[in-house]
């Protein structure tokens, strides 16, 4: 049986191609494909490319260190540098931290409690000269409610001196509300309520002459303020004020020196206070230890309210 046999083209341009999917290689001189290289070959191909590598990166990390070698000794010499003087700073110490034996404390201290501010002195007595604590003891001193600012410094060999600025206090506070004894304090000139345990003997009686201010919680600031502005236009006319009194929503009410006891209101504090002044000064100054309120929140005119026991005895007389 004989089969069909395809005739071969005897065109020498014709090329291999390649069918889909695959790709003709040539074939060596003796016609056969190359054998694939060993495991083994492989192997050591790879050793070879990994020390070259290797060889590489070392050649790289040499060359950097020749060109830095002199910034590496000097970082290391600054380095040895700091541990020796810290070493030294520490011989230094312990040799000479001698124990603190006086505190010294200037400033003009009028109100301060001695005996409070002794107790606080004596806590860095026999501390160390060099590591007590400043700036701790700074702050504890801060603390104490008569002292506005305090500054420290160490005096060779065994002192320490301490400047402190006091508190000023200019007038009473209180918060509305309840509980009012526990929010009772003072006021200094910029409204910052501090509230002392114990003052320096001789000076109740200046405390307790001092204004007493009556205003909304975390308002003090803005009741000192309005209580300056009222005491300006009472003071010219030579009235003295004793107690403001802010009331939550606004009202304002005023007791003098002379116990009379004047209302505002909430709005046109300043025009009904200038009302108030020209009545005051005009009519009602001779009569002052009568009167027991006036009431000054009217738009035209005032209202006053005679105190019943001065109305009873006149009355008794007539």
């Amino acid at each position: 049986m004989n089969l069909p046999v395809k005739k071969k083209s005897n065109s020498p341009n014709r090329k291999p191609t390649a069918r889909a999917g695959k790709v003709l290689k040539k074939k060596g001189a003796s016609g056969a494909r190359p054998k694939s290289p060993s495991p083994l070959v492989v192997l050591r191909s790879d050793i070879r490319q990994a020390i070259t590598g290797l060889v590489a990166t070392i050649n790289a990390v040499v060359q950097w260190l020749a060109r830095h070698q002199i910034a590496l000794f000097r970082i290391a010499g600054v380095t040895a540098l700091v541990f020796i003087v810290q070493g030294l700073q520490n011989v230094f110490y312990s040799q000479l931290d001698d124990p603190i034996e006086h505190v010294q404390v200037s400033g003009q201290l009028d109100f301060i409690h001695e005996p409070t501010l002794k107790r606080q002195m004596e806590t860095v007595l026999g501390q160390g000269f060099f590591s007590v604590d400043i700036d701790q003891f700074k702050f504890d001193l801060e603390r104490l409610p008569w002292i506005d600012k305090a500054s420290v410094r160490r005096v060779w060999p065994r002192k320490i001196e301490v400047h402190v600025i006091e508190q000023i206090p200019v007038a009473h506070w209180r918060v509305n509300g309840e509980n009012q004894t526990e929010r009772m304090g003072l006021l200094n000139p910029y409204g910052e309520v501090f509230a002392p345990w114990a003052v320096a003997e001789g000076s109740e009686d200046y405390l307790s002459s001092l204004p007493r201010l009556v205003g909304p919680k975390n308002q003090a600031q803005e009741v000192l303020r309005e209580y300056a502005d009222i005491r300006k236009t009472l003071d010219a006319q030579a009235i003295a004020l004793q107690v403001l009194v802010v009331e939550n929503r606004g009202a304002v009410s005023l007791t003098l020196e002379n116990g009379v006891e004047i209302r505002l209101g909430r709005e046109d504090v300043t025009e009904k206070l200038d009302r108030f002044v020209r009545v005051y000064q005009n009519y009602l100054r001779d009569k002052s230890e009568k009167i027991e309120m006036i009431d000054a929140r009217y738009t035209n005119g005032i209202a006053i309210k005679w105190r019943l026991i001065e109305d009873a005895s006149e009355v008794a007389k007539g």
